[in-house]
């Protein structure tokens, strides 16, 4: 008796999902355009009852009709509606229509973004039936509700779980493009940041495939992914540079000879191009990582200037230029500012050690003194060198 209940009660279920579904896409095809659409569906949530239905909804919205597992419209020929997003022409003024349709319409019926979640996730995992065209259209409307903050980014985290093809890619690759073409690039990484998945972007390539020249390569065939080339670009730097300042707190907190650890560097700054004053700021941060700071001032006083004595060396190798000795003492500088204010006292010690050892030039002093200095705590610190700067020039008019 009750197996018979719960099959009628599956039949009415599927019923009423076909009506739902032939009532909104005639209701969907009276209007002439999308506004008329967007009209219709924000006065009609309540009467075809757009929560009980909402898979149905969004695929009538997507596809034009409901979708049966695999991704193909389940729908009889004729019940298709007009106006969706597989619809619409190719462009990514059209197809954004439909994303501020259906932000207008989840903006009235709340519960709408939440259920909008699990659709995404599905049809995410469609995308290998859908036809090239409606992918990319599909790829478009993607980018358009994240941007319009309709749907949570996560949901993108379904295209990297079976990313043995490349549909993965050429998805993103117009998802990219959409994006790009009414938002910045800044908003875009910031998203991605956000679900960890700046970082991932290689991952959606197959495994035979995926390699960080290879993605590259493949996103500047694309017309208008300059700016996500150089984003990647600088993922790649930023990874590289937090790497090498771990592998040196690593050398340093286990005393390596200075020749390892500068040919460590090397390794890292030579084929990657990096500048003697980049890599100098990232010696300096691993340089002061390593160091178990004491709470004497004396001690630390001491500390610091075996710290830097200690690896004059390694410092040597990347003070070559005038702009890096400048980069090293504001690094020295905000440093002691924002991080260990004890060694403020300091400061001017510390740079006649390094002058000393030829780390630091006069010039790049002079420079930094004048004008190349940095703002955080500048009166004290500019205060405290001026007895330095005034032995520095009484010395250079004895040479003279």
């Amino acid at each position: 008796m009750e197996q018979r209940r719960v099959r009628k009660r599956d039949e009415k279920q599927k019923l009423d999902t076909s009506s739902f579904a032939n009532d909104l896409i005639s209701g969907i095809n009276s209007s002439s355009n999308v506004d008329e659409v967007t009209a219709y569906l924000e006065k009609s949530g309540d009467t075809l009852d757009f929560r009980t239905y909402s898979e149905q909804f969004f695929d009538i919205i997507v596809a034009g009709g409901i979708l049966a597992p695999g991704g193909k419209i389940a729908s009889e020929k004729g019940d298709k509606s007009k106006f969706c997003v597989f619809e619409a022409e190719g462009t990514h003024e059209e197809v954004l229509k439909y994303a501020k349709m259906l932000e207008k319409v989840a903006s009235r019926y709340r519960y709408l973004s939440a259920h909008l979640v699990d659709e995404m996730e599905k049809l995410l995992k469609f995308i290998k039936a859908f036809s090239t065209e409606d992918m990319k259209k599909f790829a478009m409307f993607t980018a358009f509700i994240l941007q319009l903050n309709v749907c949570e980014v996560k949901v993108l985290e379904h295209l990297f779980v079976d990313a043995q093809e490349m549909v993965a890619v050429e998805f993103i690759v117009e998802f990219f493009r959409a994006w790009l073409s009414t938002g910045p690039i800044s908003s875009l990484a910031s998203m991605f940041k956000s679900a960890s998945l700046d970082y991932r972007v290689m991952d959606l390539f197959p495994v035979n495939k995926r390699s960080f020249d290879y993605m590259l390569e493949q996103f500047e065939s694309y017309e208008g992914l300059e700016e996500i080339v150089m984003w990647q670009r600088a993922l790649r730097m930023t990874s590289f540079k937090q790497d090498l300042v771990e592998t040196l707190v690593q050398a340093l907190t286990e005393k390596k000879e200075e020749d390892d650890m500068i040919q460590m560097v090397a390794e890292v700054a030579t084929p990657n191009k990096l500048k003697h004053s980049d890599v100098i700021t990232l010696i300096f941060e691993a340089l002061v990582r390593s160091t178990n700071w004491n709470k004497k001032s004396d001690v630390m006083t001491e500390q610091a200037l075996n710290l830097f004595n200690n690896n004059n060396k390694l410092l040597l190798s990347y003070t070559g230029t005038k702009k890096s000795q400048v980069y090293l003492m504001n690094k020295l500088q905000e440093y002691c500012y924002d991080s260990n204010q004890p060694l403020m006292k300091v400061y001017t010690k510390l740079i006649l050690l390094m002058y000393k050892l030829r780390i630091l030039g006069e010039e790049a002093i002079t420079q930094w003194y004048h004008d190349k200095h940095s703002s955080k705590g500048s009166s004290v610190f500019l205060e405290q060198m001026d007895p330095m700067m005034k032995w520095l020039k009484t010395a250079q008019e004895e040479e003279e």
